[in-house]
């Protein structure tokens, strides 16, 4: 289904948000092929399906909420970051702790998801649990979403009921912050995907890791902040910056 535009959004399962493409009416003819590319980059590993087709909602920002659920408690919220996508192709680039919305919609928006993550508890879900949103103007999805105080709406666009990149990179800020002794709060950061030194592999990024063990930099400063590179299991690295 796409939309007015004409486009619409494919996805690879287990793709972690590296795995989308998308897909516009000028191009239709080319739309078999493309899709085989895709999944011959793919890792082979079981898949429900080949590939999902999704509606195309133009939208504004992109965020990851996650919760953690625990028996007997009412459900907790662990972070609430903005998501980088490449709109051209649909796909994650990183990630930012401090997002274009405002405190009053980032407020709106965990009070609006809250219920959704309670029903999962209800239903014997434990652990984190993350729900991948979008934000888009208040006339672009009619019928469809929840008005937030700016006048946006924020449509929920799938669950992941895990870790995922984005809360795992907040509980290591955490951490920074505690070697560092610093408040979680006086830190913001960001994390994207680049391409690792030509001729590195995954494998010689996690041995190197692995021999030197992580080295932990001083503290940022107001006059410049911390860079930390992690090796990621897309044959990537993620750069956050602090």
């Amino acid at each position: 289904d796409a939309d007015p535009a004409g486009r619409a959004i494919v996805k690879l399962p287990g793709g972690g948000g590296m795995g989308n493409l998308v897909l516009t009416s000028d191009t239709i003819d080319s739309w078999p092929e493309r899709v085989r590319e895709l999944w011959a980059k793919s890792v082979p590993v079981p898949r429900p399906s080949d590939v999902v087709i999704e509606h195309w909602l133009p939208w504004e920002s992109s965020y990851s909420v996650s919760f953690l659920l625990a028996p007997g408690r009412a459900p907790l919220p662990l972070a609430a970051c903005e998501q980088v996508v490449d709109p051209e192709r649909g796909e994650w680039v990183g990630s930012k702790s401090h997002g274009s919305l405002d405190e009053a919609d980032v407020s709106a928006m965990l009070d609006l998801l809250r219920p959704v993550f309670a029903v999962m508890a209800a239903d014997g879900v434990v652990g984190v649990v993350a729900l991948d949103v979008i934000v888009g103007s208040g006339t672009a999805w009619p019928g469809r979403g929840f008005p937030l105080p700016s006048g946006r709406r924020l449509c929920v666009i799938e669950c992941n009921p895990r870790f995922n990149q984005h809360n795992r990179i907040g509980m290591i800020v955490e951490q920074l912050a505690r070697r560092w002794d610093v408040p979680v709060a006086d830190l913001s950061w960001s994390m994207r995907n680049v391409d690792p030194p030509a001729g590195t592999t995954l494998a010689v990024l996690l041995a190197t890791v692995e021999n030197d063990g992580p080295m932990i930099p001083d503290a940022p400063t107001h006059d410049g902040p911390v860079r930390m590179g992690f090796a990621h299991r897309f044959e990537k690295l993620m750069e956050l910056t602090v």
